[in-house]
């Protein structure tokens, strides 16, 4: 703590705590609980529908009994179950949910599959566009890379501490509106903000949606 203060790095290092703290902290609504799911941007809009119900259902599950929620059921699992619509307990089985997946949730799983096939086509959510197939996300990351090696070396910290992957494609998602965010990207808000939100404010003009 006094090497810390001494070099004149304790505001970070007590906002960098607040934000690890926030982390945890942080409350998803249910009903947009489905855009957290890995690859949901690979299913059509009924399927989407199915995701928003089932990831809804189970986070609401996982706080009632205080439990993460992949020991509700598995993410893969919802995503499975969203991508094909199963019918039947034989059909989850097939697709790999575990025994008791399908003991304890199999019934609420198909009712919620049933509930998003009767949906009417205005009550769809849009198709999700994936990050990574943007235009110009590439190019883009690669310019935010190169400004965090620009920043880390002026001010003499370890790049990697400065920004992660995560918060880089939190950035975009952001900029180009992808996925709703409470709060200012990490990148730009904080102490990060303060060496470099201008920087990136004006690299990122560069890249319109």
């Amino acid at each position: 703590m006094v090497e810390t203060e001494a070099s004149g790095w304790l505001p970070a290092a007590l906002d960098e705590c607040r934000l690890m703290q926030m982390r945890r902290q942080e409350v998803v609504a249910p009903e947009d609980a489905w855009r957290d799911i890995t690859n949901a941007w690979q299913l059509r809009t009924r399927q989407l529908a199915c995701l928003q119900l089932l990831a809804d259902w189970r986070l609401r599950k996982a706080r009632e009994r205080d439990l993460a929620v992949n020991f509700v059921v598995r993410e893969e699992h919802l995503w499975s179950v969203a991508r094909y619509m199963p019918g039947s307990l034989g059909e989850l089985d097939s697709l790999g949910l575990s025994g008791s997946e399908i003991r304890f949730h199999g019934k609420t799983l198909l009712a919620l599959v049933e509930k998003a096939q009767t949906l009417p086509e205005e009550a769809l959510p849009q198709p999700m566009l994936n990050l990574m197939d943007m235009p110009g996300y590439r190019k883009a990351f690669k310019a935010i890379k190169s400004l965090i090696t620009d920043v880390s070396e002026t001010h003499k910290i370890s790049a990697e501490l400065l920004a992660s992957r995560r918060q880089i494609n939190q950035l975009l998602n952001w900029h180009w509106k992808l996925k709703p965010q409470n709060n200012l990207p990490e990148l730009i808000s904080g102490w990060r903000g303060e060496l470099m939100a201008e920087a990136l404010h004006n690299l990122l003009q560069e890249y319109p949606q």
